[in-house]
């Protein structure tokens, strides 16, 4: 694979206990973990440069695939989930469920709220908000590849820093709501969707059950998946909104629609139903969000 996140999943399940002097197996401390992981991390940076590079550049690796080498902040980012849906999909009340509450810079509500990109970080310090233009200049984040899209899409994107317990293992992206009108943003979406999609290592499109329709816009960034297909995760939300003979048609509508839109496998896709809205409607929607806690947390865990 192009991303070497690969090799901080494998490490800790091949390096997690080790052979005693008495013939024992032991446990690996924390500590010893996250030193072999660095070891080897540090070992692969130097293979990337010295052949993996270098091939890329004879080869015009970057021209035909449309990326560009990847830097030392990117090779040691935590794993990436990146939410994408139509406007009022429940992007934004999920975010804020997994960081466990209210995090800079949100708005939610039932019309269009989410007008940027929003990174969702982890901080030990005060909740922040800083700029799209500042967080890619900065070396300890993956994101100095947004600069190729210009101003325009910096001022289209920020970071909101929370002290969540959830973000020590994951960065969390958040999306604008996809509308029908393209022609009025200063930026290409579809590119930039694409670019984060490269990257992140669990990708959530959101539908809302009560208006399934699925804009000309919205279906050419689903296309744009293709080859991610693993990523994918189908969640259908405000499924508390719904009977269960309304929650049974929307559910088959969506596995037929999307079935077509990412058709690199011949399985019909999985569909999580999720509800996020009260703490009463979650419990009283169907069981689907359990997993996708599940999902979520073993992103991160696999990110450690």
């Amino acid at each position: 694979p192009r991303s070497p996140r690969w090799l901080g999943r494998v490490l800790p399940r091949a390096t997690d206990a080790t052979m005693s002097e008495g013939g024992t197996i032991e446990a690996l401390t924390p500590e010893q973990e996250a030193a072999i992981n660095s070891e080897a991390m540090t070992k692969f940076k130097v293979l990337y440069q010295k052949i993996l590079k270098p091939l890329e550049e004879r080869y015009a690796f970057a021209q035909f695939m449309d990326l560009e080498p990847m830097r030392d902040e990117e090779l040691d980012a935590k794993p990436m989930v990146m939410l994408l849906g139509q406007y009022s999909t429940g992007k934004t009340s999920l975010v804020r469920r997994l960081v466990g509450g209210n995090f800079p810079g949100m708005r939610v509500g039932p019309e269009p709220t989410t007008d940027k990109f929003t990174a969702v970080l982890h901080t030990d310090g005060e909740d922040d908000t800083i700029s799209g233009a500042t967080l890619s200049m900065t070396p300890a984040q993956p994101f100095a590849g947004l600069r190729r899209f210009g101003p325009a899409f910096l001022n289209s994107f920020s970071g909101a820093l929370t002290d969540s317990d959830f973000l020590s293992r994951i960065n969390i992206v958040d999306t604008p709501g996809v509308l029908s009108g393209a022609s009025l943003r200063d930026y290409g979406l579809q590119a930039v969707c694409r670019w984060f999609a490269v990257r992140a290592d669990l990708i959530l499109l959101l539908f809302d059950g009560n208006k399934l329709e699925v804009s000309d816009e919205f279906r050419k960034i689903i296309r744009d998946l293709w080859g991610h297909e693993e990523k994918v995760r189908l969640i259908l939300n405000k499924c508390d909104l719904l009977s269960s003979d309304d929650l049974m048609k929307v559910y088959g509508a969506l596995m037929w629609a999307m079935g077509k839109c990412l058709k690199s496998t011949p399985e019909v896709p999985r569909i999580y139903t999720t509800a996020f809205g009260s703490d009463a409607d979650v419990e009283a929607a169907l069981k689907g969000g359990a997993h996708l806690d599940g999902e979520a947390g073993e992103a991160g865990d696999e990110g450690k």
